[in-house]
C-alpha cells in the first residue's frame, strides 16, 4: 500500500512544522491523521503492517533566509524524527528507509536548502537522496512530466539497492577518472609513443608537428543520465582554440599508441572554443549520448582531440600529472552487485585426435593432450566446459590450467566454443564443435610443469549470461611436443577462479 499526502507551493517552515504551535501546519496533521487512518484499515482488514520506507520532495518554497539561517536543516531533522515516532507507534518500522529528492541547485538559497537536506540524510545509513540537479523544468521551479517519472524511477531504485545495505550519500553521480591517455605526433616521431608523459597535446602542422590526443574511459558502469567530458588546459594560446572531439574504437593502448597505429576517428561529438581564461581551470563538454551509447555497448568510450585549423598548440594534463581527465555523470549509477569468490571446475573436459584416432573418446582420461602436427592423426585439441548458472558477478575470472608434471612445452592458444551441446564422454574428432574467436595465446614452458597457469576471460565468461561457457586449446605451429593439462578425473583438473 502507498499512502500519498502531497500539496503544491507548500513550505517547512509553516505547513510542515511538526513542532509548530501556530496551528498553521496543516499538512503535517493531515499526514499524522491519514497515515493512522490507514494503519488502522488495514488491520481491520487483517493485514499486519510493516513500513517499509518514507519519499519526502520538497524544498523550493522553503529556500529562502530560512535555510541560509539554518531553519531548513534543523526543522527537517525534527520532521523525520518526528514521523519515524509515529510511524512507531502504528507498526513495524525496523526495516524502513527514508529517500529524499534533493531539490535542483539554482541559487544560494537552493543550494542551502539542498545541503540542509543532505545533511539531515547523513545521519542515518538507512536513509538516503538521490539527485535531481540534471531534470527539467516546466516553469523553472516545477519539473515537468517526463522529469517527475523520472524521479520516480530514481526513488524506487534508491529503495531497493537500500534493501541489500548501501550507502546513504547520494547513488545519482559518479565520476570516472581516464583509464587510458597518450597524443600522437607524424612525421619523424609517427612510431614513438608517449604513454607516459604528463601532457597530452593537439596541434595541426605540417606531419611531424600535428599532434593528437587520445582518453579512454570505462563507463560500464554507468547508466542513463548527463556525461560531461573535464579537460585540464595546462597550455593555451593567448588568442584562444578551436578544437574538435571525436568518438573512436577503442582497439588501442596508450603504452603502444602511435601515430602510426592511431584509431580513425568514428564520430564527430563536439566542435568548442578553448579561451586563454580557460588555463588552469577545468572544461566541460558534454558527451551524454556517447557515452550512453558506449555504455550500452562494450561500456568503453574512448575519445580523440583534435586542432583542425591552427598551427598553436594546445595542451592539457594526463594521468600521469595526477590531474587526470575525468568523466562527470549525473543519472542512474547501478549498483555494484556483490562478489562471492569461487572456483567452479569444469563439468566436462576432454580431448580429441585427427587422422585415424578421429572416432576415439578420451573423456575419462586424468588429463588431456594438446600438440601440433601437419598430420592429423598426431594432432590434439583440449576442450572443457564449465556451469556458469551461479556466476551472478564477478570483479575478475581466470581459467586456471594445471600443467602435468610430465607435459612438453610450447605455444598454445585459447579458443572461444559457442556450442555447448558437446559430452565428455561422446567428444571425438569427427563430431568436435567448432571454435569461435580466438582470446589468448601463451607458452608451457619446462619451468610450468606442475604449475598452474592463469588466463584471464572475465569479459567472455561474464559476456555468456549464466550459460554454459566452453573453451578449446590449440598448439601453434610448431609445437610439436605434446603438452598435458590435468582434468577432472586428476582430482585437480582445471577451473574457473572468480573473484
Amino acid at each position: 500500500a502507498v499512502i500519498k499526502i502531497t500539496d503544491g507551493g507548500t513550505n517547512l517552515q509553516y505547513d510542515w512544522n511538526s513542532r509548530s504551535t501556530s496551528g498553521t501546519n496543516y499538512l503535517w496533521q493531515t499526514w499524522e491523521q491519514d497515515t493512522t487512518e490507514a494503519i488502522e484499515a488495514l488491520e481491520d482488514l487483517g493485514y499486519t503492517p510493516s513500513i517499509k520506507g518514507i519519499s519526502w520532495l520538497q524544498g523550493e518554497s522553503g529556500s529562502t533566509t530560512f535555510a541560509t539561517s539554518g531553519g531548513y536543516e534543523s526543522t527537517f531533522a525534527n520532521l523525520i524524527d518526528d514521523m519515524n515516532s509515529h510511524l512507531g507507534g502504528l507498526a513495524d518500522t525496523s526495516d524502513m528507509k527514508i529517500v529524499t529528492a534533493l531539490i535542483q541547485n539554482r541559487s544560494e538559497k537552493t543550494y542551502a536548502t539542498r545541503e540542509a537536506q543532505k545533511n539531515v540524510m547523513a545521519t542515518n545509513p538507512n536513509w538516503f537522496t538521490v539527485d535531481t540537479d540534471d531534470l527539467t523544468t516546466f516553469d523553472g521551479t516545477h519539473f515537468d512530466q517526463p522529469s517527475v517519472v523520472t524521479i520516480g524511477e530514481r526513488v524506487a531504485d534508491a529503495f531497493i539497492a537500500a534493501q541489500g545495505g548501501g550507502s546513504n550519500e547520494t547513488v545519482s553521480s559518479a565520476t570516472v577518472s581516464v583509464l587510458e591517455d597518450s597524443y600522437v605526433r607524424g612525421g619523424s616521431f609517427a612510431n614513438t609513443s608517449y604513454g607516459s608523459a604528463n601532457t597530452l597535446r593537439a596541434k595541426l602542422g605540417s606531419s611531424r608537428f600535428t599532434r593528437r590526443s587520445f582518453l579512454k574511459f570505462d563507463v560500464s558502469n554507468l547508466g542513463e543520465g548527463t556525461s560531461s567530458l573535464i579537460l585540464n588546459p595546462s597550455r593555451v594560446p593567448s588568442a584562444g582554440i578551436t578544437v574538435q572531439l571525436y568518438g573512436v574504437n577503442d582497439a588501442w593502448s596508450e603504452g603502444s599508441l602511435t601515430w602510426n597505429n592511431q584509431p580513425a576517428t568514428q564520430t564527430l561529438l563536439q566542435t568548442f572554443d578553448i579561451v586563454a581564461s580557460d588555463l588552469g581551470g577545468s572544461l566541460s563538454i558534454d558527451v551524454s549520448d556517447y557515452v550512453a551509447q558506449q555504455a550500452a555497448g562494450d561500456g568503453v568510450a574512448s575519445f580523440a582531440v583534435y586542432v583542425p585549423s591552427s598551427s598553436a598548440l594546445l595542451e592539457f594534463t594526463s594521468k600521469e600529472s595526477g590531474t587526470p581527465s575525468t568523466l562527470e555523470f549525473e543519472g542512474d549509477v547501478p549498483s555494484t552487485p556483490t562478489v562471492t569468490p569461487m572456483e567452479i571446475s569444469t563439468s566436462a573436459d576432454s580431448y580429441v585426435r585427427g587422422g585415424s584416432f578421429a572416432g576415439n573418446n578420451y573423456g575419462t582420461m586424468d588429463h588431456f593432450r594438446i600438440k601440433y602436427s601437419t598430420n592429423s592423426k598426431f594432432v590434439r585439441e583440449g576442450y572443457m566446459k564449465f556451469d556458469i548458472s551461479n556466476l551472478e558477478a564477478a570483479n575478475q575470472v581466470n581459467l586456471i590450467l594445471p600443467v602435468a608434471s610430465d607435459s612438453g612445452a610450447g605455444t598454445v592458444e585459447l579458443y572461444t566454443v559457442s556450442n555447448n551441446t558437446w559430452s565428455e564422454t561422446a567428444l571425438n574428432w569427427s563430431n568436435k564443435p567448432a571454435t569461435s574467436s580466438q582470446l589468448a595465446t601463451f607458452n608451457i614452458t619446462a619451468a610450468d610443469a606442475g604449475q598452474e597457469i592463469a588466463i584471464d576471460v572475465t569479459d567472455y565468461v561474464m559476456a555468456q549470461g549464466g550459460n554454459d561457457v566452453s573453451f578449446c586449446l590449440k598448439a601453434s605451429a610448431g609445437s610439436g611436443t605434446v603438452m598435458r593439462i590435468e582434468s577432472k578425473e586428476a582430482g585437480t583438473g582445471v577451473f574457473l577462479d572468480v573473484q
